[in-house]
């Protein structure tokens, strides 16, 4: 038999064709999917970002903030 992969929007989508499967009686598994952590970086990239950091400021693009009003105009000009 072939299987059809749904992928619900939003919760209230998923929990009307869930009811809807039970409700037919029609054999079904819900597949948890791992949220994805964007905090988490390689050793690598980690170090390669520092380097480009590094560079920046090397080159003069980097911006330095002494207090809360020189954050503040910062800000304001982004």
């Amino acid at each position: 038999m072939n299987s059809i992969v749904v992928y619900p929007a939003t919760s209230r989508q998923f929990s009307v064709l869930e009811a809807l499967l039970a409700e037919m009686k029609v054999r079904f598994s819900v597949k948890k999917e791992k949220a994805k952590d964007d905090s988490l970086m390689t050793k690598e990239a980690y170090f390669a970002m520092l380097d480009e950091r590094i560079k920046e400021a090397d080159n003069g693009k980097s911006v330095i903030i002494g207090s809360k009003q020189e954050l503040h105009t910062f800000l304001e000009t982004l």
